[in-house]
This record gives C-alpha cells, structure tokens and sequence, in this order.
C-alpha cells in the first residue's frame, strides 16, 4: 500500500519561532531582548498560552502579577504583539510540502501552537 498522507508539524518544520526578532523592533537593547525572551515567550505562562490553555488576556494579566517591576516594557510587547514579526517560514520546507501536495500527496498540519 502506497503512502498517500503526509504530517508536518509547524513548529521548526513549516515555521520558525524567533521573538528576538519582535523584541528588537521595539527597540529594546539586548539586556532587555535576552530578559524579555525569558519572561515572555519562553515563560511557563507562554507554554499555557502557546496550547490555548490560556487567552492572550490571562497571559498578559499573569505575567504583569508575576513580574510587576517590568510592567511598562510588558505593556508595550503586549500593546504592539504582532505574530508576523515573531512566526517565520521555513521557505525550504514550505516549497518541499508544495512539491508533495503537486504529487498527489494529502498533506496535514500538527501543532500546539495556540487559537490566535
């Protein structure tokens, strides 16, 4: 039998995750970037929010609780999340699932990235 259906995970795979890069654009300094990372997007609270346990509301609300000296520059990375500086295709992988999908091949998507 044949193999006819394909499963590609997003994270690493099909999409790069680099909030660095979304952090820069704030125009935080690299202290702040390295900091900020930590807190943020690599946080237990993210892990939530990144498995749709969590709303960005409650994340954003959680991280301010545990993290109240930094609730200016917090504020800013939530004012301004934009998932399109942060998410980023992975070109090679996307054209090799294409080239399959032109195959014949059905393709389907895996992953824990959350709702939004």
């Amino acid at each position: 039998m044949p193999i006819r259906n394909i499963v590609f995970d997003l994270g690493g795979v099909l999409i790069n995750f680099d909030p660095q890069n979304y952090l820069s654009l704030l125009g935080l300094t690299k202290e702040e970037i390295i900091l900020f990372n930590k807190i943020v997007f690599f946080s237990k609270e993210w892990g939530l929010y990144n498995t749709s346990k969590i709303s960005l509301f409650k994340l954003k609300e959680n991280l301010l609780k545990i993290h109240p000296d930094h609730r200016l520059k917090l504020l800013k990375i939530f004012q301004n999340l934009d998932f399109k500086y942060i998410l980023f295709e992975i070109k090679a992988s996307a054209d090799f699932l294409i080239s399959l999908k032109k195959l014949g091949f059905n393709i389907f998507l895996l992953s824990d990235l959350s709702l939004d």
